[in-house]
């Protein structure tokens, strides 16, 4: 049902069937909530879509706190214009930098955050 609505732009009865699945289905597995970032970003203009994202970014940290999971939560905090939040995130991504490309890319997340400050 959900791809339906997405594949037929029936937008807000794809994020409630979205959101249902989140909570139902694929909350505790992070290969399902990577599959829904990458569906639901092509809508982050969207108020619903970008509230949506970041309730699964967080579950994603909450379940592995990692880099690659900080960076992305990190971004959809800035999505959502919670960037004292970002911040936050940023700097434990930072302390969680294992090379140099890593810390450019976390690096460039605080330069974001402060030129919309």
């Amino acid at each position: 049902t959900m791809q339906y609505y997405k594949g037929t732009g029936q937008n807000e009865k794809y994020f409630a069937e979205a959101k249902q699945y989140f909570k139902k289905t694929a909350q505790k597995d992070n290969t399902k909530l990577d599959q829904m970032i990458s569906d639901l970003k092509e809508y982050r203009s969207n108020d619903t879509a970008k509230g949506l994202l970041l309730d699964i970014c967080a579950q994603k940290v909450k379940n592995e706190e990692n880099w690659g999971n900080l960076v992305t939560y990190a971004q959809i905090l800035i999505l959502n214009e919670k960037n004292d939040d970002a911040v936050k995130v940023i700097n434990k991504a930072m302390s969680m930098s294992s090379n140099e490309k890593e810390k450019r890319v976390v690096k460039a997340l605080l330069s974001r955050v402060n030129s919309k400050v």
